[in-house]
């Protein structure tokens, strides 16, 4: 049956804005842990104080605990090194997270795109999960493919994965994509975050893998997918390019923690 897939998502090229932005490299300092406790800041308003022995934290850092809020990041508000605590009571500082990246951005629709950003899949990862003690395992078969400008040829698409993954795009759920010598990784978030694999040369996105429980080409590779020919429909990336392309509220996001590291 003939599927009615398209690629005409309707985004206006006005939307395109021209602004680029220089982040600027960072100095590489060694920083010995500091035995502190730290007062955290998260999303819901609420700030509580945890210890901390394995990171030297200031205002302004951005970490993740353990206890009741963990995977949810927050802000360190307040610093003391003048303490004496239990950890009977007191839950501990798991991860700083690490925000400071360079390269030169332009802004496409709702992604900022970079050919020469230090940004890695590892570094963009941890801003979203918490280190775990054991990694999870996957175990792999044949992987997904399309062809850029051909979503309705695939017969793996289905039209109600499509409606979802156009969505998703339009929500601003694909929130980094990386692709170096072919190899592409990226992270798209739906009721969680979830990664996506995949290999993009001469015009073929191929070994296409996400790690959601869905067998199928789910929404989450599809939107990754939407991305990249959008990109490519812009003429910002060509069939063999090597690029970083980061959600523009994320990106802005992460420099404002970083303000003195920028230039607009």
């Amino acid at each position: 049956m003939k599927m009615k897939i398209g690629f005409n998502i309707g985004e206006s090229k006005r939307e395109n804005a021209e602004n680029t932005v220089n982040t600027v490299a960072p100095e590489v300092v060694a920083d010995e842990p500091v035995r502190s406790v730290a007062t955290v800041r998260f999303e819901n308003g609420k700030e509580y104080p945890y210890y901390n022995d394995e990171f030297n934290l200031k205002v302004g850092d951005v970490v993740f605990v353990d206890g009741k809020l963990t995977g949810q990041p927050g802000r360190v508000t307040e610093v003391t090194t003048k303490f004496k605590v239990s950890l009977d009571f007191y839950k501990q500082v798991i991860a700083k997270l690490n925000l400071e990246f360079h390269g030169e951005f332009k802004r496409f629709h709702g992604l900022m795109l970079s050919k020469d950003s230090t940004l890695s899949i590892e570094q963009v990862s941890a801003w979203f999960n918490p280190p775990r003690e054991e990694e999870e395992e996957f175990f792999i078969g044949e992987g997904y493919e399309v062809a850029l400008g051909k979503f309705s040829e695939c017969p793996d698409i289905h039209q109600n994965d499509y409606e979802d993954a156009v969505e998703l795009y339009f929500d601003d759920a694909v929130k980094f994509i990386s692709v170096k010598n072919g190899v592409g990784k990226a992270i798209v978030k739906s009721s969680k975050y979830h990664t996506v694999d995949f290999t993009f040369e001469n015009g073929m996105i191929k070994n296409l893998y996400c790690d959601c429980i869905s067998p199928n080409f789910c929404n989450h590779m599809i939107a990754v997918c939407i991305a990249i020919q959008m990109l490519y429909d812009e003429s910002t990336i060509t069939e063999n390019s090597n690029f970083t392309a980061i959600s523009h509220n994320l990106f802005y996001n992460v420099v404002s923690y970083n303000s003195d590291k920028i230039t607009v």
